[in-house]
């Protein structure tokens, strides 16, 4: 079957047991796209009494998008839940809660400054993805939006684990993971009106179905199944793996659930971390389970 689509590429041929995991710090400049959603978003404040003053100083805005994120989950359940109790979707008052909507804009936003930061070359790949740790052949998994590695065409395996800008609703947040948008039946409270409007395309629907489905990701649900379900069959298989860029930070939720649960650790013989941060070689050690005489680190890929 060929399992290629909008958030994956796979050659059926690929023999390659090695495991490239790709992460922010790979790419130059690589968190400015999102530094200036912030601070086109927020308002200019300099009064230290105002919370959006610390909002606009906090040096990893992945903290205020999580929370925004966990904001955008609670808020979407409990409409859910109102729509199901309410007697289904035609039944809706169709009004949003505030924090949906201001999470399906701030998502849409991030993924347009990433395309204009990619566009001008503002943002660019730390190294070649041909060295002597591996590549473009290699199995690569990318958790970052940007599409500055899909877009070359002579990597044919690569999956975009966190989704793409090219279509903010595939973009998955700090701290969320793909079995989230899994949970929802969307049969208990469609009714043939809407399910027609899905199958007939966007175009037959109102705004309103539209961000229903941007809310919920229904659009992207198929593909984001098999890029979680291939990324499982890569690193099971994995002898090696590299991951370059990547702080194993909690907010990577999807990722770190992904190495921790499906990683092989009699099967592997090495892992090479890329990054110049000293805790980064610790964290791949616990989070992982491996031995550590099968881990070492570099600063960087020269």
């Amino acid at each position: 079957m060929n399992q290629n689509c909008r958030l994956l590429r796979k050659k059926e041929s690929a023999k390659s047991n090695k495991v490239i995991i790709i992460g922010n710090g790979a790419i130059e400049r690589g968190s400015d796209p999102l530094e200036k959603t912030f601070e086109d978003l927020l308002p200019a404040s300099e009064d230290s009494n105002h919370a959006d003053w610390y909002r606009k100083n906090l040096k990893d805005k992945s903290l205020f998008l999580s929370l925004l994120s966990f904001k955008f989950r609670i808020s979407r359940l409990e409409l859910f839940r109102k729509i199901e109790k309410n007697g289904g979707y035609s039944k809706w008052d169709k009004i949003f809660p505030q924090p949906i909507r201001t999470f399906l804009e701030l998502r849409k936003k991030i993924a347009s400054n990433f395309i204009d930061f990619k566009e001008q070359n503002k943002i660019s790949l730390r190294g070649s993805l041909n060295n002597g740790y591996f590549n473009k052949n290699d199995l690569f998994i990318t958790t970052n939006w940007d599409s500055l590695i899909w877009d070359d065409e002579e990597v044919s395996n690569i999956i975009q684990l966190h989704g793409i800008t090219n279509f903010p609703e595939s973009m998955i947040m700090p701290t969320e993971l793909i079995t989230d948008d899994l949970m929802y039946d969307f049969l208990k409270i469609c009714d043939k009106d809407l399910l027609d409007s899905i199958t007939k395309g966007a175009y037959s629907m109102s705004e309103s179905d539209y961000r229903f489905m941007e809310c919920y990701r229904f659009n992207f649900l198929t593909e984001l199944t098999q890029a979680h379900d291939l990324c499982i069959e890569w690193i099971s298989r994995a002898n090696e793996i590299v991951i370059w860029g990547s702080s194993l930070s909690t907010y990577d939720a999807e990722l770190l659930a992904q190495i921790s649960t499906h990683t092989n650790v009699d099967k592997i013989d090495k892992i090479t971390i890329v990054n110049p941060c000293d805790t980064a070689l610790n964290k791949a050690i616990s989070i992982i389970g491996v031995s550590p005489n099968k881990v070492t680190k570099i600063s960087n890929l020269e």
